[in-house]
C-alpha cells in the first residue's frame, strides 16, 4: 500500500492479519496507510461519507498493545475495514446516503454486525457511500449533499448500488474489506461492476439488527465485500450466527467456513446448472463470453456442468414486494385519522391485501421452481449482471427490440435470490472489450455458503487471483 510497509500488492485481510499478528507490521502503520490512501483517493472516488480517523487510530494502538502482551483477539485483529453507511453506530451519523439524515446519530446502540466485527478485532475506518436512500446514483451530484461514488475502473460509470462505497473502497485499498447490505443485488452488483468479491449469505444467516432497512426485512441480507473469496469466508465466519434481537435470524449452527474451503472434495459431486443464455433477460456478448470462459474453468476442475434455461420471472414482483412492505411499515406508524381519511386508509388496506395474496402466489411458485432446480444441482452459475457498468447518464438501453430501463437490467439476475433467500457470491471473471469488469454469480442451497465459497475459491485459485484497479 505504501513504500514503507512490507505489504504485498493487493494484500488480503488474511495476509494483513497474519502480518499484524506476527508483528511484521503494526496495525497502527497499516491503519495510517489506509487513512493516507483515503485522503489521496477519496476526493476523486467518493467512497467514504464519514472517516473515523481518531477512533480507528485508537483501536489500532489497542490492537498493537494487546499483541505486544501476547494477546490476539480474533481473525480480523488490527485489520482496517469499512462499513456501509446503513448501519447504526453509536455516536456516528447514519445517513443512508441522504442529506436529510446527515445529522442523524442513533441512540446508544450499535448494529449487531458491527459488534461482531469489533469482537473479531477489526479496526473500523469509517462509513462508506450508499446510493441515496439505499437506491441508485444515476442523478445524485455533489450539490445534493454527498458526491456519488465513482467506478474505480472508469470515473464516469456507475460502481453499482447501493453498496457502492463498499466496493470502491475495497477495490482501491481504502480498507481491506467492507460490510454491505443487499435487498435486490446491492452487494453483488457493485462487486461485479468494481471487480471485487461480494457475498450475499442465506437470508437469516447474518443479523439485520441495526441495519437501516432500505426496503424492509423480507428481502434484506447483510454480507461482506472483499478482495478474495477466502476473505469473504473470514468475514462471514465473524458475522454469522443467531441474534435474538433479529426476528429473521436463523438459530442454526455455523460451519467452519475456512475448514470447508481447505477440505478435500470429490469434484464430480459438484453439479452446476449454468444459465448459458445469461439469465431471464439474456446478456451482452462480452458478458456471456467471460462467464462461459469461467464455466469452462470450473469444468476443468471436475465440476459437472449442464446448460439450463433461467426460470421466467415477473419483473414487477420485486418492486411490488418492496413497496408493499414499505407501505405496511408506514401504515403501522400513522396516527388516528379523521373519518374520511380513515375510510380511504381502509380501502387502501383492502387493495394491499389483494396485492399481498397475488405476491404470495407468485413467490410460492418461484420458490418451488428454484427448489426443483436445487434438487438437481448443487450450484447455479450465471452472470451477476447481464451488462457491464454503464455511464451515470445511461437511463435506458436498446434490448430485445425495445428500450429497457438500465437499472432493471442491473437487477434482473440478482433479485430472485433475495426473494428465494439463497446464498450467492459474485466473483470477477474478466473484462469486456472496453476494460470493465464482468462478474460470475454462483448460487447455492439454503445455508450452504460453504459450497458456494469452496467452488468460488477453487475458481479463484485456478485463474491466479483477481486483478485490482490502480487508482
Amino acid at each position: 500500500m505504501t513504500g514503507t510497509l512490507a505489504l504485498p500488492d493487493g494484500a488480503s485481510v488474511e495476509q494483513v492479519a497474519a502480518l499484524i499478528r506476527t508483528r511484521a507490521v503494526s496495525s497502527l502503520d497499516v491503519t495510517r496507510a489506509c487513512l493516507a490512501r483515503i485522503r489521496a483517493l477519496d476526493p476523486t472516488y467518493h467512497a467514504y461519507i464519514t472517516v473515523l480517523e481518531d477512533s480507528a487510530l485508537a483501536a489500532a494502538r489497542r490492537a498493537d498493545e494487546a499483541i505486544r502482551h501476547g494477546k490476539h483477539g480474533g481473525p480480523l485483529f488490527g485489520v482496517p475495514i469499512s462499513v456501509k453507511d446503513a448501519f447504526l453506530m453509536r455516536g456516528t451519523p447514519t445517513t443512508v446516503g441522504s442529506p436529510i439524515l446527515s445529522d442523524y446519530s442513533p441512540p446508544d446502540d450499535d448494529a449487531t454486525c458491527l459488534d461482531r466485527l469489533r469482537q473479531a478485532g477489526a479496526v473500523l475506518l469509517g462509513k462508506v457511500n450508499v446510493g441515496t436512500g439505499m437506491a441508485w446514483d444515476t442523478v445524485r451530484t455533489a450539490s445534493a449533499g454527498f458526491a456519488r461514488a465513482q467506478n474505480p475502473w472508469r470515473l464516469d460509470h456507475t460502481p453499482g448500488g447501493s453498496s457502492s462505497g463498499s466496493a470502491v473502497a475495497v477495490a482501491l485499498g481504502m480498507g481491506y474489506a467492507s460490510l454491505g447490505t443487499d435487498s435486490g443485488g446491492s452487494i453483488r452488483i457493485p462487486a461485479s461492476f468494481s471487480g471485487v468479491v461480494g457475498l450475499k449469505p442465506t437470508h437469516g444467516r447474518v443479523s439485520q439488527y441495526g441495519s437501516v432497512y432500505g426496503f424492509g426485512q423480507a428481502l434484506e441480507h447483510v454480507g461482506p465485500l472483499t478482495r478474495t473469496v477466502r476473505d469473504a469466508a473470514i468475514l462471514l465466519q465473524c458475522l454469522a450466527g443467531h441474534d435474538p434481537r433479529d426476528p429473521t435470524s436463523a438459530d442454526l449452527e455455523v460451519p467452519d467456513y475456512l475448514r470447508a474451503l481447505d477440505a478435500p472434495e470429490a469434484p464430480e459431486t459438484r453439479r452446476i446448472g449454468w444459465f448459458a443464455a445469461g439469465g431471464p433477460r439474456g446478456g451482452e456478448p462480452d458478458v456471456l463470453e467471460r462467464v462461459a470462459d469461467a464455466v469452462r474453468v470450473l469444468e476443468t476442475l471436475g465440476c459437472s456442468i449442464e446448460r439450463i434455461q433461467a426460470p421466467a420471472v415477473d419483473e414487477g414482483l420485486w418492486t411490488e414486494i418492496t413497496l408493499l412492505e414499505e407501505a405496511e411499515h408506514f401504515d403501522e406508524r400513522l396516527p388516528q385519522l379523521p373519518p374520511y381519511l380513515d375510510y380511504v386508509r381502509a380501502g387502501l388496506r383492502r387493495k394491499r391485501t389483494r396485492l399481498a395474496r397475488s405476491i404470495s402466489v407468485q413467490t410460492h411458485e418461484m420458490r418451488r421452481v428454484y427448489a426443483d432446480l436445487f434438487a438437481r444441482f448443487d450450484l447455479l452459475a450465471l452472470p451477476t449482471t447481464p451488462i457491464t457498468a454503464k455511464s451515470f447518464h445511461t437511463r435506458t438501453l436498446p434490448w430485445d427490440g425495445r428500450e429497457r430501463d438500465a437499472e432493471g437490467l442491473y437487477l434482473c439476475n440478482t433479485w430472485t435470490f433475495n426473494l428465494t433467500g439463497y446464498p450467492a457470491i459474485s466473483v470477477p471473471c474478466g473484462f469486456d472489450r472496453s476494460g470493465l469488469p464482468v462478474g460470475l454469480q454462483l448460487v447455492g442451497r439454503h445455508f450452504d455458503e460453504a459450497a458456494v465459497l469452496r467452488v468460488a475459491a477453487r475458481y479463484e485459485r485456478a485463474v491466479g487471483g483477481f486483478a485490482l484497479p490502480k487508482g
